[in-house]
Parts: structure tokens; C-alpha cells; sequence
């Protein structure tokens, strides 16, 4: 063989290199994009995959009831059935989840449950089944039974017990332990043995060696006692018909074939969870339907409480990480005094509120340096995808395998990003953020902001038309598309089509469908454009012969909806606002009067809000709500967010003042040395200013642009490629003295090589960084002042601004506080007008005075007033807009807030539509409002229309510019002739 051949090995690679840039090369040809078949198989564990998939790491009717009839333990969780049975449903659970196992029989006068059923009464072991689910198949019982006796472990150790308590009678000392230690079964990774798993113990049971997390049954104790996590049983004593052979779930001692210095030595619970997800031939974990969905939200919920718990018991070296995670702002509600006695959730666990915090500023960084972000895309998973559909084992829905969707949305997502940002299908992309959410019912969506280049920039009308349209497309020129168009982006029907929409409140569609028709696209001044909707005759039939037409197509992309076959909505955005919506929910804290905290404390003080203590991972856990969805998409590791570029977080603290995190048995010298050999980016700046001229030329803020920070030897080193990333400084409040006038010498200063260098002016040493701000001129006006409320614009809320005015007023002197309000009122006032901009399109003088009214009353907590500061704007008593002190005008305003043109026009179509006998009612009650005051009684079965009825009524009422409320009687939802409106 020559030297210029090729061996096999290179042959192999190549090969299997061109075998994947030819499934990644996909552009728009004009067909859909087709995955292609699950056809992949791994060498090592048989796991079945997609292609795409290559570059990642590697029937019973009701099989959830059956399983819970044979259970062994039971499921405690707050199981959400909100749209269970609509379109794809989900399971979801909120808050905790737990597994819980009783006593081997039944206290006396109880029936037996659970695996108290496999050694109580055993001679009508089935009746007793069937006496607790009716629905069941007695013939399908019996056979489960004779399996599970067969190859269950743990069913023939309870058998055992039986047997026991069958010759000795109930007198006897019997009880039952499972074992946790596995380590000492060399066959621990084949089906268990009965002996392998438990012990039955005859007496008091000191002979048997035991565990601390052991699970001891006895004979009765009345009590459950919930299963731990690590224990390898936690599993197959709950999903017995998943795993029949008493298969064990994931422990601590699962050792892991790693590199021999490989850090870890054992498997995560993500890492054996995403193996035993994977498909193979002959799993039929697959195939449990909704007790699947089960499955995958419990064991993720395990993962998650395993990282909780150990954040929980590590706590000493978390609480540096609480001040890291938290250094963009004053933690709401904490107090120095309260430190040690938190149990605080870092900015490092995933999906907990500082992460979130962090992650926004993040991305309002890039929003800061880049400019406004330009194209809002959401993009949804489409059940009916023919790589899901394919994949599903008979008489299967895609509600069934929330695996499938996720890992096809998943696929799907990276090709989206690609087409976007590489191939710039919509243009040249300077910028992107994207998050992942979850709908109602489970299935994932993202959302995505795009920021183009200058050069791609969107000035005009016909720009939008160019990527966005609101109108169904031509089904002779874009078949695809209009298929697509017509079964995913077409909105309701909702008003006076469906009244019940999900859509629809008081009587109108919250998404304001049906659009008008618009005969050319038009500029609108809150960031969105009015798009094209020509009234061209074209229309989609779909049920009950409802024609919709343009004015219900939701805007999207030709080229996308025909290559992704799914919603994808695309707007043309110029605000800000959008990416606030992304993380809406972000430094969002719960109210911790809902909530009940507890932690051991031995003082005798009584518990009140002031002085308990905060233990935020049980608030998170009380939160948080988990599908199957997303417990699929977390286990498999997949990212719910993503950006570039990339933004570098910046240190800025004072001299000697940098975090440092040690246990309370280190030697002090120990770790002054490991801080100083592990410096901060503002050290390491300084560090690299003094050994390099070159650096010089860049400010603090601007140095990861030419420089990326090493975190593993904590140093500063020269970009070699073309990517970038943004730099972004910690935030500091101008109440925090020194550090703040840092912040602001650091914005301006380059070159430096100490502290001691910032603070030099024209040789001059100052004593303070406040003194070097005033002598370079920076606090000679209220220049800093007006910057601090730029950059914290961009980021805050605007009831987090008003109480940076009032520190700026309070502690800051400004010299012309009046220009500062007058300068930023758009965003002082920008949350208040966001929530009556039913009433109001722009600030004018009453969301300025409910504005006023808030400030004023931060000041007043610090014995200030708007008086004290000269030529200020005051507040205003009484005036109609503002809240009066019993609460009653914010009620009213909400309830004169209506969009009285919309209801007018739904009127329009709402009144001639009443039949004889709604009509004749609607009469009757108009007339008596008019005249004198009565009240009606509705009668009639559901679907006649009383709902349309009461709707049509309010929103007749409520155009007059009464008010008209919906209320129940005997505090029954409204629904039936127990609902009616009440006008005042």
C-alpha cells in the first residue's frame, strides 16, 4: 500500500463526516425539512438515534392504573389536571414529589392497600383490587399477578411474609427490610434476587446488619414513611409493571467507566436517567402512556431534589456564591443579621431566580450594545411532525412520548438557529437571545430575538412585507406553505364564532383576532407594525363551516412555515419590551405570607415575617410546576437558553474587599494564598495593564472585545480569532458609597494598573475614588447621575427605577433633579403605563401623578419629601386617577378600562345575532337599567346560550361607560344559570 492511501480508519471517518454534512446541509429548496428515520444504532448500549442526533452523548389500555392497583408504595405529588384531555395533554405536577410505603398490614377496620395487598386476605387479593378501581379487567389482574409472583423480587418477599404470617399467626414479630447497599451483589446489574433486595426478620431483627437508609416495615405502625431518593428500590416499588424484574433505579454506587483521573467515579442520576430514556429494541418502557409521562416527571424531580439537597448541605461553601450571584443588585428583603441562617438556592442551580436575573442582564447587555432587537420569532413543536408520527408504536399519540417531541423539537430548533444566524434566511444576524418555555399542555416552544447588522436593518414597509406576511398564502405558488398556514397559524375562531374560546375575556379576544383588513402595511408606535391583511377573498373552512380569512392569520414567514411544517410566528419588533418579556418572570419573588417556611430553631421566639428564616429551596420547590415535557428536555440535557455573543461578567469591588470562600477548618494562610493566586477580572485587568502596553488602549468594559478571560489560571489573554464577547459590570447602587464612584472611574479610566492608578489625578493620589471622580470633572453636574438612569433603563422595570430615583434624591444630591425626572419620565412612568394602556397610549399627567405618588412615598420612609427638592413635580392629592386610601378607584379603574371601540364593533355583530328568546331578556334587562333596577332570572340547559347572552349585555353596558361586573352566586364558578352580571 502506498503512503498516499487512505487507511481504513481515515476511510471510516470521512465517510461517516460526509454522511452528516449531508443530513446538516439543508436549505430552502422548497420541501419540508425531513429529519429522516430513527435508523441509528449505538455500538455501545443500543440506544436508537437520528442521525442529527450523531455529535450528542450517548399495551395495556390504561397501563397507569394498572400499575397503581399492583403498587408496592404510592406517588405523593399536587398533580395538575388543568387541560388534561385537551389536544395534547400533559402530565404536570406542582411543587414536591415523594414516594411513601406503610406497614405490612392494615391497621384494624382498615381495607388493605398497596402492598399491604400482596400478605393481607390474599384469598381475594383481585375482589380487593377491583374494590378499589372498578374498571379494571379481572382476567388482565390475574395474569399481572402470576407474572409479578414469577419474577418480582420485592412481591415474592411480601409473599414470604405472608406465608410466615399464615403459620404463625398475626402475634408473631415480623418485619420486612429493604436493603439500600447494593455494593456487596457482584450480579447487582442483572435482575435482583427476592434475597438480594430485602430481609423478612423473625423477632427483634438484631442479627441483620443494618443501613441508615435502610426502608424498615413492620407488622403495624399506622405510620408511612417516605422512601429516600438514593435508595436503589425507589423505583420498582412504585412502577412494578415498568419494571417487573425488580429492576433497581439509580443509587450512589454505580460506579462510572470514565479515564482513570477522570474527577468522578460515579454515575449522576441525569446520566442514568438519559440511558434508560434512550430507545431500544425490546423496551417497553415506551409504551406506558400517561404512566410513562409519570415516570419521566418523578425521576426528573429526583434528579433536581439531588442537586437541591446537596446545595442545602453545602451551604458554607455556598455563601460566597450568594453575593457573586446577586452583585447586580441589593437583594430585596435581606438583612446582614439574617446571613447565616439562610439556606439560599446560588445563581449556579439552573432555572432558580438568580440564574434568571443573571441571564437578563446578560442579554440586556447585548441588547445595550448592539441596539434594539429587530425580528421576535417564536417557534413551536408540531405534534404531528412525520419524524414523531413515524416513531410512534401503535395505537400511540405524541401526548404519549413527550421524548419524541422533545428531541425532534430539539433537531429542529439547532436547523431554526442555523438557518437564522448562519444562513440569515432574514438577514444578517449581529445578535441573538433565545429561552425555551413549555405551553399549558406541555409541548416546547422558543422564543428568539434577533438583532441585525446595520447593513440588514429593516427601515421600510416593503422590508417587512419582504420577511413577514399575515395572509394566507397562495395555495398554487406555495402549496406547503398554505398547508401549514391553514392547520397551525390560523387564530381561533374566537368572538362572536366561539364565545368559549380559551382566548376570550369579557366577551372579547384578548389577542385582539379578528384583525382588520389592511390594505397596505403600516407603522405602529408600540414597536409593532400594523401588517398587510387585503381583503382578497381568500379563506380557510374549517369546523362547523366557519370560514376565517386573513384578518385570523397569524404573521409569519413563507420560507420558514414551508420548511418546518410548525408555528412559527414572526414579528417585526423595534422595542426593548420584548426581550423584558423573555424573562418576565425574572426577579419575580414569592410572597412569603402564601408560603409556609420552616426550619429547626431553638429559641422560643415567636416565628413573624421580619425574623423567620428563608429557606429558598423549599420556596422553589412550592413554585415550581415540572411536565413531562420539560422533565424530558432537562434529563437529555438540552439547553433552555442561549445567546451570542457571549457576555463576560466583570468584577467590581474595592481593595481587598473580592469574595473569598473557605470552611471553617482551613488554615487562614491557606486561603489568603489560594485568593491570591485565584484573582478577580479586575485584579487580573490590573495585572495586565502593567506587564502589556498594547492594553492599554481598552477600557474595563471594553477589554473582553480583544482579550478572553482564561478561569482556570484567573488571567486576561489576547483574542487570536474573530469572535468577541460583551463585557458587563456588575451593577453598583449609588447608596453603596466607594464601590459606586469605582463603577464609575472603571467606565472611564484606561490603562490602569492598581487601584491606587485610578485613583491618581495628574499625579495626585486622591483619598477617595469619589474625590478622583470630582477632580476629573465626572460629579461636577448631574452627568453620572443621568448616566446611572441611561444604563439602569435598559435593564430595569419601572418600579425598580423609582427607587433608584429616590436613592439618586436621597443620598446623591443632585444638582437639577427636575431635569433628571423630565429626562427619564418615559421610563420612570413605563410600568404604569403598560398596565392601563387601555386608557392610555403615551405619559401624560395622571400616570406621571401615579408615578409621583409612588416616589413620594419611598421618600417619605426616609423622612423625605418631593417638597424638600426645589422645582420637582409634586404629587397631587386627589387626584381620580390615583389610588384612594380605602382601594376602591383601582377597582374602578380596571373596570372603566375597557377598549369601548372593539366592543362597540363586536356589538355590531354580537346584537343581530341574538335569537327570540335572548333578545327578549336582553331587552328586558337594558330597559330596566334605564328605567328601575330588578333582577332576572336566566333559566335554560348548557349550550342555548346564555354565556353569549351575559356578554353581549356587559358589553353593551360597558360602552355606555358603566360599569358592569360578572359575578357568581354561592361562590360558584361562573358557567350555567348560577352566573349572571351585575350592573352598577
Amino acid at each position: 500500500m502506498s503512503g498516499s492511501s487512505e487507511s481504513p480508519v481515515s476511510r471510516k471517518r470521512r465517510l461517516q463526516r460526509e454522511r452528516v454534512e449531508r443530513h446538516r446541509q439543508r436549505r430552502f429548496e422548497g420541501g419540508r425539512l425531513d429529519l429522516g428515520s430513527m435508523d441509528q444504532t449505538c455500538l455501545h448500549c443500543g440506544a436508537r438515534f437520528w442521525m442529527c442526533e450523531k455529535d450528542r452523548n450517548s399495551s395495556l389500555s390504561s397501563p397507569k392504573a394498572y400499575n397503581g392497583i399492583f403498587a408496592c408504595s404510592s406517588l405523593g405529588a399536587n398533580i395538575d389536571e388543568s387541560f388534561q384531555g385537551q389536544g395534547v395533554s400533559n402530565f404536570k405536577i406542582h411543587s414536591q414529589i415523594y414516594h411513601r410505603i406503610g406497614s405490612l398490614l392494615p391497621d384494624e377496620g382498615q381495607n388493605p392497600v398497596f402492598a399491604q395487598l400482596y400478605i393481607y386476605d390474599t384469598d381475594h387479593e383481585n375482589s380487593n383490587r377491583l374494590r378499589v378501581m372498578r374498571d379494571l379487567n379481572a382476567e388482565i389482574l390475574q395474569s399481572l399477578q402470576d407474572m409479578l409472583d414469577t419474577y418480582n423480587p420485592y412481591i415474592q418477599n411480601f409473599r414470604q411474609v405472608r406465608d410466615l404470617l399464615q403459620n404463625d399467626g398475626e402475634s408473631a414479630e415480623i418485619s420486612m427490610r429493604i436493603y439500600y447497599d447494593r455494593s456487596h451483589d457482584a450480579r447487582r446489574y442483572n435482575a435482583p434476587a427476592a434475597s438480594d433486595v430485602a430481609a423478612i426478620m423473625v423477632g427483634d431483627g438484631h442479627e441483620v446488619e443494618t443501613s441508615n437508609r435502610d426502608i424498615v416495615l413492620n407488622l403495624r405502625d399506622g405510620t408511612l414513611q417516605r422512601i429516600s431518593e438514593l435508595h436503589p428500590s425507589y423505583d420498582p416499588l412504585l412502577y412494578v409493571l415498568l419494571f417487573p424484574n425488580g429492576d433497581d433505579g439509580w443509587h450512589l454506587d454505580i460506579p462510572l467507566i470514565l479515564e482513570k483521573n477522570a474527577k468522578r467515579k460515579t454515575v449522576t442520576p441525569m446520566q442514568f436517567y438519559s440511558y434508560r430514556l434512550q430507545i431500544r429494541h425490546g423496551s417497553w418502557l415506551h409504551c406506558a402512556g400517561r404512566l410513562y409521562q409519570q415516570y419521566v416527571v418523578d425521576q426528573y424531580s429526583k434528579i433536581e431534589q439531588h442537586r437541591l439537597n446537596y446545595l442545602k448541605l453545602n451551604q458554607s461553601t455556598l455563601r460566597s456564591e450568594l453575593y457573586k450571584g446577586v452583585a447586580d443588585a441589593i437583594h430585596v428583603g435581606d438583612n446582614n443579621t439574617d446571613i447565616g441562617r439562610r439556606i439560599i438556592l446560588p445563581s449556579s442551580f439552573v432555572g432558580g431566580p438568580r440564574q434568571m436575573y443573571q441571564l437578563y442582564q446578560d442579554a440586556m447587555a447585548i441588547v445595550s450594545h448592539f441596539g434594539k432587537p429587530d425580528l421576535f420569532v417564536t417557534f413551536t413543536c408540531n405534534p404531528k411532525w412525520q419524524e414523531v408520527t413515524r416513531e410512534l408504536l401503535p395505537h400511540q399519540s405524541a401526548a404519549d412520548r413527550p421524548d419524541l417531541t422533545a428531541r425532534v423539537f430539539h433537531m429542529k430548533l439547532q436547523e431554526l438557529l442555523k438557518d437564522l444566524c448562519e444562513n440569515h434566511c432574514l438577514g444578517k444576524v449581529a445578535a441573538y437571545v433565545y429561552v425555551i418555555e413549555f405551553q399549558k399542555r406541555g409541548l416546547p416552544h422558543a422564543h428568539i430575538l434577533l438583532i441585525l447588522s446595520q447593513d440588514s436593518k429593516l427601515h421600510s414597509v416593503e422590508d417587512y412585507d419582504s420577511i413577514v406576511s399575515a395572509e394566507l398564502p397562495d395555495p398554487a405558488v406555495y402549496p406547503l406553505a398554505y398547508e401549514t398556514v391553514t392547520s397551525t397559524m390560523m387564530h381561533g375562531p374566537c368572538g362572536v364564532l366561539n364565545p368559549s374560546a380559551p382566548c376570550m375575556k369579557d366577551g372579547l379576544c384578548q389577542k385582539h383576532y379578528p384583525k382588520s383588513f389592511q390594505s397596505t402595511t403600516q407603522e405602529n408606535s408600540d414597536g409593532y407594525p400594523i401588517y398587510r391583511r387585503r381583503d382578497n377573498g381568500s379563506f380557510v373552512e374549517v369546523r362547523s363551516g366557519i370560514r376565517l380569512d386573513n384578518r385570523w392569520v397569524i404573521p409569519h414567514n413563507v420560507e420558514l412555515v414551508t420548511k418546518y411544517d410548525a408555528h412559527i410566528n414572526v414579528e417585526i419588533c423595534n422595542s426593548v419590551l420584548a426581550i423584558k418579556y423573555l424573562y418576565k418572570y425574572v426577579y419575580k419573588r414569592h410572597d412569603r405570607a402564601t408560603i409556609a417556611l420552616s426550619q429547626p430553631d431553638s429559641s422560643n421566639e415567636p416565628r413573624t415575617r421580619d425574623n423567620e428564616p428563608v429557606d429558598e429551596i423549599k420556596m422553589y420547590l412550592d413554585a415550581r410546576y415540572v411536565s413531562s415535557s420539560e422533565a424530558v428536555w432537562r434529563i437529555f440535557r438540552y439547553r433552555m437558553h442561549g445567546r451570542s455573543p457571549s457576555a463576560q461578567r466583570l468584577a467590581v469591588h474595592l481593595p481587598e474587599m473580592q469574595l473569598i470562600t473557605f470552611h471553617d477548618n482551613e488554615n487562614l494562610q491557606q486561603v489568603l494564598d489560594y485568593a491570591n493566586s485565584h484573582v478577580t477580572t479586575l485584579v487580573a485587568w490590573f495585572q495586565e495593564n502593567a506587564k502589556n502596553p498594547a492594553a492599554h488602549n481598552y477600557r474595563y468594559v471594553d477589554f473582553p472585545l480583544y482579550y478572553t478571560w482564561d478561569s482556570s489560571n484567573h488571567v486576561w489573554n489576547a483574542r487570536k480569532t474573530a469572535t468577541s464577547a460583551i463585557g458587563r459590570l456588575y451593577m453598583a447602587q449609588p447608596s453603596e458609597g466607594e464601590r459606586y464612584y469605582l463603577r464609575i472611574l472603571l467606565t472611564h479610566a484606561r490603562g490602569a494598573s492598581s487601584f491606587d492608578d485610578l485613583k491618581t489625578v495628574e499625579g495626585h493620589i486622591c483619598g477617595s475614588f469619589k474625590e478622583a471622580c470630582i477632580r476629573l470633572g465626572l460629579l461636577q453636574d448631574d452627568a453620572e447621575w443621568d448616566a446611572c438612569l441611561s444604563e439602569a433603563s435598559c435593564v430595569r422595570m419601572g418600579q425598580q427605577l423609582r427607587l433608584l430615583f429616590a436613592t439618586i434624591l436621597i443620598f446623591c444630591q443632585p444638582v437639577a433633579p427636575e431635569m433628571l425626572w423630565n429626562n427619564h419620565k418615559t421610563a420612570l412612568c413605563e410600568d404604569i403605563l403598560y398596565q392601563n394602556r387601555d386608557l392610555y397610549s403615551e405619559v401624560n399627567d395622571a400616570v406621571e401623578q401615579e408615578a409621583l405618588r409612588q416616589l413620594e412615598s419611598y421618600l417619605q420612609l426616609n423622612a423625605k419629601s418631593l417638597k424638600d427638592f426645589p422645582n420637582m413635580p409634586l404629587f397631587l392629592e386627589g387626584s381620580g386617577f390615583l389610588d384612594g386610601p380605602n382601594g376602591l378607584n383601582q377597582l374602578i379603574r380596571e373596570e372603566m378600562s375597557y377598549d369601548v371601540i372593539r366592543m362597540q364593533s363586536a356589538l355590531h355583530q354580537n346584537v343581530p345575532s341574538l335569537n327570540e328568546d335572548q333578545r327578549a331578556v336582553y331587552d328586558a334587562v337594558l330597559s330596566s337599567i334605564d328605567s328601575t333596577c330588578n333582577c332576572f332570572f336566566v333559566d335554560g340547559p348548557g349550550g342555548t346560550g346564555k354565556t353569549f347572552l351575559y356578554n353581549t349585555l356587559l358589553a353593551t353596558v360597558r360602552t355606555r361607560g358603566e360599569i358592569a361586573l360578572a359575578v357568581a352566586s354561592s361562590g360558584i364558578h361562573m358557567g350555567g344559570y348560577h352566573s349572571f352580571p351585575y350592573i352598577i
